[in-house]
């Protein structure tokens, strides 16, 4: 079995943006069931959910696996509400999804951190965070 590089399960994590669409990619090294994209849109207005990553964003966003899902619960419940499918490119390890501007509510400041879980440790990874594997999958999958 090859090593994985820098010890990571996430890894190659970018968020590209252009006036009308943001393009979220990263390579998944180990097979996961979920593969997500919490995003941050600088709205301090929209509820959000808090990361387990280091550091913590609150994301009102999410991509998760092939949806598109904007947050509806309190800060303490995992309530989601469907924007619509968006199916990611995938090309080998690579995971690209494309959103436009106004599915995540035209944002101000995106920032994202990329989280994967299910079959494999509980990982986050993302420009400008710590990428780290804990433990089994989540209790709750």
């Amino acid at each position: 079995t090859p090593s994985l590089p820098g010890g990571v399960t996430i890894g190659q994590t970018n968020v590209t943006a252009s006036p009308d669409q943001y393009t979220f990619s990263a390579d998944f090294l180990v097979p996961f069931a979920f593969r997500r994209v919490f995003i941050s849109t600088g709205n301090a207005a929209n509820p959000c959910w808090s990361t387990g990553s280091d550091p913590q964003i609150c994301a009102d966003s999410l991509l998760e696996n092939d949806r598109l899902l904007r947050y509806s619960g309190s800060g303490q419940t995992w309530d989601w509400t469907i924007v619509g499918d968006r199916v990611p490119t995938v090309a080998g390890n690579t995971y690209s999804w494309v959103v436009a501007a106004a599915d995540i509510g035209s944002p101000t400041n995106v920032v994202a951190v990329f989280n994967a879980n299910g079959y494999a440790p509980n990982s986050y990874c993302g420009t400008g965070f710590t990428c780290t594997s804990t433990g089994p999958p989540l209790l709750y999958e």
